[in-house]
């Protein structure tokens, strides 16, 4: 699980980038004042969007890990049912 939500955080940091150069938005606040941020500053926004990413997977698998392991029929509850309208 830790794979998927690092995986959504890439994507949402893909997202950011493209926004900002095709639409000249600062999504990644690498413009400080209008003014363009180097190194290390240019780089603090993505850094820990991605380092909260990990952790909050590392968190939720962790979580899921200890709720399956006491209870497996808590895992139903993730499943999509089909829905009909004679219910």
């Amino acid at each position: 699980m830790p794979v998927r939500g690092g995986f959504c955080g890439v994507l949402w940091e893909c997202y950011e980038f493209t926004c900002d150069g095709l639409f000249a938005m600062n999504l990644q606040r690498y413009l400080s004042a209008g003014r363009a941020l180097a190194g290390r500053a240019a780089l603090l926004d993505t850094m820990g969007d991605l380092i909260a990413d990990l952790a909050s997977s590392l968190l939720f698998s962790c979580w899921s890990y200890w709720r399956l392991k006491n209870d497996r029929s808590w895992l139903k509850s993730f499943f999509f049912k089909k829905y009909s309208p004679d219910d």
